[in-house]
């Protein structure tokens, strides 16, 4: 069976309505991104914002990983001042996390929105 379909458009929406999206800065395993889209997904987030030369979503190898996420849950592309610009306009704080013994417990934070 042989089928073409137009893929979704990348570009993000001029305001984040919901509360919780998942951001993957620079994520090259496009097996990864799948199986991150999945888990987001999953946990109710709404939408994954891809940043930093992340692997291209809709690859053959991202959508069998996301098990369907894929036709759910929205990705897009934006650039890191992109993002920042969209979160301070969305209202939304900006949480990352990073494997440093300086690094502060996510679960002592008040994380709010």
């Amino acid at each position: 069976m042989l089928f073409t379909c137009k893929l979704p458009d990348l570009t993000p929406p001029q305001r984040l309505e919901s509360r919780t999206y998942l951001v993957l800065d620079g994520l090259q395993d496009p097996g990864n991104v799948g199986t991150i889209w999945r888990s987001a997904d999953a946990f109710g987030a709404a939408g994954l914002l891809l940043t930093g030369h992340s692997a291209d979503p809709y690859s053959w190898k991202a959508v069998r990983a996301s098990m369907g996420a894929a036709f759910r849950l929205p990705v897009w592309e934006v650039t890191p001042e992109e993002l920042k610009t969209l979160c301070r306009s969305s209202g939304l704080p900006l949480w990352g996390t990073a494997l440093r013994a300086d690094a502060a417990d996510l679960r002592q934070l008040d994380s709010g929105p």
